[in-house]
């Protein structure tokens, strides 16, 4: 038996595998032409080969300048590339390291070099901490800043300055900041208020800095202010208003009464009344200047029957209605509450004021006026605070209607305590 005879099948001939076009690096970075909008461009595809990180296009009016642009940054890339073994063996080590760490964080050698720059070699300079706070007081007092709160600036910059004197403006981190406010609330027992007013300081003193350009952040800004509870309006009753003018009639020889009365009645800020001058005290009003209101506005309060009695034999052409500051004022006003045995809350002989008003003429608006602020504060803080009852019954408080007699004050006439 004859054996089966292979037939050998013969295998397809392969398609000769296309060879990958090779582009010429000088093609790859030729102009194409492109119409936009029936205008003639020449476009340049701008990406790795340029120095790119990304791809884009940029688009030139002729050929000449596409090709040039191509020229200027092919001599960039090559003069960089040149420079980099002009690096030692030590350097070269230093870059391969920090390439490596940069990798694993994810940024780049530009953005780090960039963000060091900014923060450690400041635009504006290097300046430490006293320096930049005497440049704040100074430009503070340029915009005519209230004398009260340079003051109060300047003893906070100088408890800042004992800490942060000799420190670098932009080496000083928030963390240091919200140690500092925890460590002197600790020691000097300051309120939630007092805080947040140093707070707003040092935010005001870092945007400062910022605009000087010592700094490029504000560290202030993220730390939280403390919440403040919403605290009752305190004001005197009608009784208390009584005794605390009757005292007042016969401390000092009567001298503190116009601005006590001024005060409860008329509802001038402490800062307000103690730089008041008679010549402002008019007979049915009293003005208080643009230069002397916090607000920086000018008013006309209206003087009440009642405050007119009590300032009729005090009245003076011209002078200080008050003659001292205000923190003198405060702590003649201290002896006067321990005099009369009474609470001091603060503000109270405003808000006495603005509440009693309020509740006797029910007009917001004119309240407002009075007192200087908007009506929503009223609304906020005073709205039927007292009855319409113990209004009427304050504003005819008068020393006709008060017992001035009856001692009260050990600093009485002829007494120099």
């Amino acid at each position: 038996m004859k054996s089966a005879k292979t037939v050998k099948t013969p295998k397809p001939q392969l398609k000769a595998k296309r060879q990958k076009r090779q582009h010429k690096p000088e093609n790859r970075l030729e102009p194409k032409k492109a119409m936009i909008h029936g205008i003639e461009y020449w476009r340049v595809w701008v990406g790795p080969r340029l120095g790119a990180e990304k791809a884009s296009q940029k688009y030139f009016r002729s050929e000449a300048e596409a090709k040039t642009f191509i020229r200027q940054q092919l001599i960039v890339l090559q003069n960089q590339g040149t420079a980099a073994f002009s690096l030692s063996d030590q350097q070269r080590v230093s870059a391969v390291r920090a390439f490596k760490t940069l990798e694993e964080i994810g940024t780049t050698l530009d953005e780090v070099v960039t963000y060091y720059l900014r923060h450690a070699r400041p635009a504006g300079g290097v300046v430490r901490f006293s320096q930049a706070a005497d440049s704040f007081q100074e430009s503070r007092k340029a915009k005519n800043c209230k004398a009260r709160y340079l003051i109060n600036l300047k003893s906070q910059c100088r408890l800042l300055s004992e800490v942060f004197g000799d420190r670098k403006v932009n080496e000083i981190k928030k963390k240091d900041l919200e140690v500092w406010l925890s460590t002197r609330a600790e020691a000097e027992g300051w309120s939630f208020k007092t805080r947040n007013n140093y707070i707003i300081t040092l935010r005001a003193l870092w945007s400062h800095f910022i605009t000087e350009k010592w700094c490029v952040e504000n560290i202030a800004t993220p730390i939280d202010k403390s919440r403040l509870d919403d605290i009752p309006t305190a004001i005197f009753t009608p009784d208390e208003a009584r005794k605390l003018l009757a005292t007042a009639h016969q401390c000092w020889d009567g001298a503190l009464l116009p601005t006590i009365a001024i005060s409860l009645f008329a509802g001038l800020r402490r800062s307000e009344v103690c730089v008041l001058d008679w010549s402002e005290v008019k007979e049915t009003a009293i003005e208080v200047t643009a230069g002397k209101a916090k607000t920086r506005r000018r008013r006309i309060v209206e003087i009440q029957p009642n405050l007119a009695e009590w300032l009729t034999n005090h009245r003076k052409e011209s002078g200080p209605v008050f003659d001292g500051n205000e923190d003198a004022f405060d702590e003649k006003r201290k002896h006067l509450a321990a005099e009369a045995e009474l609470t001091w809350a603060r503000n109270v002989l405003r808000h006495s004021a603005a509440s009693y008003h309020l509740a006797q003429f029910s007009d917001e608006n004119q309240t407002a006026l009075q007192m200087g602020h908007s009506p929503q504060v009223l609304f906020d803080h005073y709205r039927e605070v007292v009855p319409k009852s113990a209004a009427t019954e304050f504003w005819n408080i008068r020393p006709s209607t008060t017992d001035l007699t009856t001692p009260i004050c050990k600093r009485r006439k002829g007494t120099t305590q």
